[in-house]
């Protein structure tokens, strides 16, 4: 299991393909071999690595079959060091009790710009669940404006019903109140009654900042960051739950990762 929190650790136990072979053998069969056709128990080794055999039937199964690396056409270790920054949060889990939600836009600064008129730059939907004076869990999503039809599934996917939600005094949050969601509205002033937001965005911000080339694919580092920030005391454990998750799904092709049609 990954151990460590930096890029450097990594490649030191996941540089080989043997290495991460070791590491999928260890998760696909955790609670021991079983046959995928006929559930029996014993095998034995084949002259490739990390594939086993089963005593019985004589198939084969290798450690990245009926996976997401199955029939992988490149080294395992190249996927692993291309998984490693490409970490998103799942909608398993919604923020609830105190939650504070406001927008941002991510880009270059641009003259005459006010409000949440965003021109070229992306605009933000971001969501915390508070623990005392710090944050527990955090959500981010682009949006192409800050209308009820874009803030409402915001809502419905990051935050659950009966969440205490505090925002600004924007007229869109009105509309969502009317709507089932207890939200107290507050004014700004200049971000202090909401010092504990404005902290995650410009940290979020600074996190981003000099990564990404354009803001076409701004989602994918706001997934990355959102994921590493929720399991921030869980330091390697980040990258196990991945490779999971992974080890556990069934094989996708190309066109159904990437939606091509």
């Amino acid at each position: 299991m990954f151990k460590g929190l930096s890029i450097y650790d990594f490649h030191q136990q996941y540089g080989t393909n043997e290495s991460c072979i070791d590491a999928l053998v260890e998760m696909k069969w955790s609670k021991g071999y079983s046959c995928r056709y006929g559930g029996y128990k014993k095998y034995c080794s084949t002259h490739r690595y990390g594939e086993r055999r089963c005593n019985r039937c004589r198939k084969p199964e290798s450690a990245t079959a009926h996976t997401l690396f199955h029939k992988l056409k490149f080294p395992i270790h190249k996927a692993f060091m291309m998984m490693y920054p490409s970490m998103s949060s799942p909608l398993l889990y919604r923020m609830n009790g105190e939650v504070e939600v406001d927008e941002t836009f991510v880009g270059g600064k641009e003259s005459g710009r006010r409000g949440r008129s965003k021109g070229s730059k992306r605009l933000v939907a971001i969501g915390i669940e508070r623990a005392g004076k710090g944050i527990s869990r955090a959500h981010a999503r682009v949006i192409s404006d800050a209308g009820v039809k874009q803030l409402k599934p915001f809502f419905e996917d990051h935050i659950c019903e009966d969440a205490h939600i505090t925002t600004d005094g924007w007229r869109s949050y009105k509309s969502l109140k009317t709507k089932g969601w207890n939200i107290t509205q507050k004014k700004s002033k200049g971000g202090k009654n909401f010092d504990a937001m404005h902290r995650f965005i410009m940290t979020m911000k600074a996190s981003i900042r000099g990564i990404y080339g354009s803001v076409r694919d701004l989602q994918t580092y706001l997934d990355e960051y959102v994921f590493k920030f929720n399991r921030h005391k869980m330091q390697g454990d980040i990258f196990n739950i991945l490779l999971t998750r992974m080890s556990q799904h069934s094989p996708m092709t190309s066109y159904q990762i990437f939606n091509v049609t």
